[in-house]
């Protein structure tokens, strides 16, 4: 066995030719900053993966139809989504992000849309959107296009996963130290 501090004949000789400035054949080619590796450095979430695969599908259909679009989420939900209510949830509660703003809501209701069905469209359109919608509005942001974005896409068992729908369903259910008349 050879000693670890024996080099190959080609490595000494590269290192004689250059004097210091050479390189060690076992030298990192790359410094990463503390310790982080490429791939460590931003992560993203599952949700905006599977919402940028489906909106790349979307985007180069012939027929735009919310029937489509819902078949795009369906077909890369499975590879990073074992369980379809927890994409779901994750969806939903970025449209409660979008419902929680007054603006947003009022702003899409004089437009003459329902604020949670346009709220699953800009989802749809990505993270950058809904932020721009939130910064600078309905209007301005999405502009004529949003009278695509009056009809739903997601399924009725999502609608669980919503903020208001929870309120509602509490409110229909009488508290449990009132008695039935």
């Amino acid at each position: 066995m050879l000693p670890s501090n024996i080099y190959p004949a080609a490595e000494v000789a590269a290192n004689v030719e250059n004097g210091n400035n050479a390189v060690k054949a076992h030298a990192p080619k790359v410094e990463h900053r503390r310790g982080q590796t490429p791939s460590k450095r931003h992560q993203i979430p599952a949700l905006w993966k599977v919402l940028g695969k489906s909106r790349a599908v979307f985007m180069v259909q012939i027929t735009k139809t919310n029937e489509v679009k819902a078949n795009c989420i369906q077909r890369f939900m499975p590879a990073l989504y074992a369980d379809t209510n927890q994409f779901w949830i994750d969806f939903m509660e970025q449209v409660n992000i979008l419902l929680d703003s007054r603006r947003f809501c009022r702003e899409s209701k004089a437009l003459g849309a329902q604020p949670e069905h346009v709220a699953e469209h800009v989802v749809f359109l990505g993270s950058a959107s809904v932020k721009k919608v939130l910064r600078e509005g309905v209007q301005s942001t999405l502009g004529a296009s949003i009278q695509f974005y009056k009809e739903r896409f997601s399924p009725a068992e999502a609608d669980n996963y919503r903020e208001e729908a929870e309120e509602e369903r509490i409110a229909d259910q009488p508290a449990s130290n009132e008695t039935a008349i």
